[in-house]
């Protein structure tokens, strides 16, 4: 019985892992292209073509 229940705490824990992995990943993901829509609003600044 310990055994069973210390491999389900096992598999929760890597199941709890991937899925901050993967939360992680689409954070940074959303902060990469944010920087780069951001990086573009300033060199259309500094060019004078925004509007």
């Amino acid at each position: 019985m310990e055994k069973r229940v210390m491999m389900m705490m096992m598999m929760s824990c890597a199941l709890l892992k991937m899925r901050l992995r993967v939360f992680e990943t689409t954070i940074l993901q959303g902060l990469s292209d944010w920087q780069r829509k951001l990086q573009l609003k300033k060199l259309m600044m500094n060019l004078g073509t925004e509007k």
